[in-house]
């Protein structure tokens, strides 16, 4: 069942408009954490067409493994939300201005009161180990950032197509200050990416090479490598399984 739900965080007159993915079962459940959460079930709500189409894949799972998801909308804000750090490579320019508080923000209130919410809410297993984020593109930054620098809040970090290019030498930093031996980091890329008109397959390619051998040696890390992947949301549900069987080995 995929379930329309809204959180209104304490003080924001918006709230995060959530898409639940709740497995027929009785028993307590782990929790995957997804952003771009338009992007996760229906693709009539995406903004290009297709989605991940998660829910098959989810229905899959839960044969073993009791898994809900959360998918989070990301809204009209999208590089801000997802930018923890400065934007230094942009191919629009307004993206220069980025506003690093509002990623913060968002990210204070995934870990400090929407994860209370949910467990509050829904039959979860409680704890980090139980619990797992998602994101892709720029949401994968975002992903990292909430899985490194909030220690207690996810156990395992799905990161598709890391734009980790824009942030230049920022990023970089962050992952080494940040990374220890208790991370499991699933890192996955296509050879056939472009996004925006200004960024081929090569970039793509190489900041993910790069930043899986920055991590490989110091935690808990696999690279999937899709020949044929484009920078969609159709290439991005081929591999979703993998990052579930990493977490689930």
């Amino acid at each position: 069942m995929i379930k329309h739900d809204f959180f209104y965080p304490k003080g924001q007159a918006s709230p995060l408009e959530l898409y639940i993915y709740i497995p027929n079962t009785n028993v307590s459940m782990d929790v995957l954490y997804l952003l771009d959460g338009e992007n996760a079930f229906r693709d009539y709500l995406t903004m290009y067409g297709r989605s991940l189409r998660l829910q098959k894949k989810l229905d899959y799972v839960n044969i073993n493994n009791p898994l809900m998801a959360v998918a989070i909308k990301a809204g009209d804000d999208r590089t801000n939300l997802y930018s923890p750090f400065k934007i230094k490579n942009a191919p629009i320019k307004d993206w220069l201005n980025n506003d690093t508080s509002v990623a913060k923000e968002f990210s204070n209130v995934v870990v400090n009161e929407l994860i209370s919410y949910v467990d509050n809410k829904y039959n979860t297993n409680k704890g980090k180990s139980h619990r797992y984020i998602y994101g892709s593109s720029l949401a994968a930054i975002e992903a990292l950032f909430l899985g490194l620098n909030y220690k207690d809040s996810f156990s395992y970090i799905g990161a598709f197509s890391t734009a980790s290019f824009i942030y230049d030498e920022e990023f970089n930093k962050f992952i080494k200050k940040e990374l220890n031996k208790e991370h499991n980091i699933f890192l996955y890329v296509g050879e056939k990416e472009e996004s925006d008109g200004a960024y081929d397959s090569k970039i793509y390619l190489d900041t993910s090479l790069k930043l899986y051998n920055e991590i490989k040696d110091k935690c808990n890390s696999r690279l999937m490598i899709n020949k044929i992947g484009t920078h969609s949301e159709k290439s991005w549900s081929t591999y979703i399984l993998d990052f579930i069987s990493f977490i689930y080995k």
